[in-house]
């Protein structure tokens, strides 16, 4: 009976193990360099709306269903949509972690006038700001 016991435990801490794996590896510190180069397509949600080149925005995932929103602060003024969507989907499963559903990312094309512009992904910053304080 006790080696009975004792082979039901260690196959219930196996299972315990396997089933916790996912969750207990670590978070990736950054991205990669495929991550940081991709350029994901954006369209204003109003032709009065504009951004410009290196302006610094995040993208908000609403529900696993719903569309992507890019945000300026707290203000929706874009939407991703398409194929970007699904590659997307698959970097805030990677990342998170660190902050779920919510991903920085920086305007790398814009042309003045058009609704459609780019993004990509900023690399995340590791620790605490080195700025002294005065």
């Amino acid at each position: 009976m006790g080696e009975d016991w004792e082979r039901k435990t260690q196959k219930a801490y196996k299972r315990l193990l396997e089933d916790s794996r996912g969750r207990l590896e670590p978070a990736p510190l950054f991205l990669g360099p495929e991550e940081q180069i991709t350029l994901y397509p954006c369209q204003l949600v109003a032709e009065d709306l504009s951004v410009s080149a290196g302006r610094r925005l995040t993208l908000l995932r609403h529900s696993k269903l719903a569309r992507i929103a890019v945000l300026d602060g707290n203000r929706v003024i874009g939407s991703v949509s398409g194929d970007a969507v699904r590659d997307l989907r698959k970097l805030f499963e990677t990342h998170a972690r660190r902050a779920p559903g919510v991903i920085a990312v920086e305007v790398a094309s814009a042309t003045p006038g058009s609704v459609h512009f780019e993004v990509r992904a900023l690399a995340r910053r590791s620790g605490k700001s080195r700025t002294p304080r005065k």
